[in-house]
């Protein structure tokens, strides 16, 4: 990432690649796209709304082509490569115990792959109907995951302390005031 540093206020271009604020831009649109594209096939897995759940199912699988190739060519230090956990970072980042959580990029991975699961299962079974059942499994397995995301993005950037502090406000006001 040195290539991506602010000097005197101006942020660098990565080598080739669109400049650091640009890549998270494209991000955050990508992820929009892919949540809320998940979120309406979810909700609308029923008879009654299925083709808007067949539609929203290629939104995903159509976002998960573009992310894979945003990724693919995409210079090694943009941040629109595929994360990567590796070993050694999770061992630096227990003994420094600051930074950036490497398991950001754990559960980054879990989620592109249950996506990917769920999105291209549901592709199938339009043709082979056999495949509902592992489309609804891996549907499943993918909701579990996505609230391992929530829960962790929401731990990580100070959730925990609004949460105590809900904790405090819901035992004062039916508990009494503890001393």
């Amino acid at each position: 990432m040195a290539a991506l540093s602010q000097s005197g206020g101006q942020t660098r271009r990565a080598s080739g690649g669109l400049k650091r604020p640009a890549q998270i831009a494209v991000l955050r649109l990508w992820h929009a796209l892919l949540a809320g594209g998940f979120v309406v096939a979810w909700a609308t897995g029923d008879e009654n709304t299925y083709a808007l759940h067949q539609f929203s199912g290629y939104v995903v699988l159509a976002a998960l082509v573009l992310r894979a190739l945003m990724a693919a060519f995409s210079p090694a230090e943009s941040l629109l490569r595929w994360p990567v956990l590796r070993r050694q970072q999770v061992m630096d980042w227990l003994r420094r115990g600051s930074g950036r959580n490497p398991l950001f990029a754990g559960l980054a991975v879990a989620l592109l792959l249950t996506v990917a699961a769920t999105a291209t299962s549901g592709a199938v079974a339009d043709w082979m109907t056999w495949m509902e059942h592992p489309h609804e499994a891996a549907s499943d397995v993918t909701l579990a995951v996505i609230f391992a995301h929530v829960a962790f993005v929401f731990y990580q950037y100070g959730g925990r302390p609004w949460l105590l502090a809900q904790i405090r406000r819901i035992k004062d006001r039916f508990g009494g005031k503890s001393s």
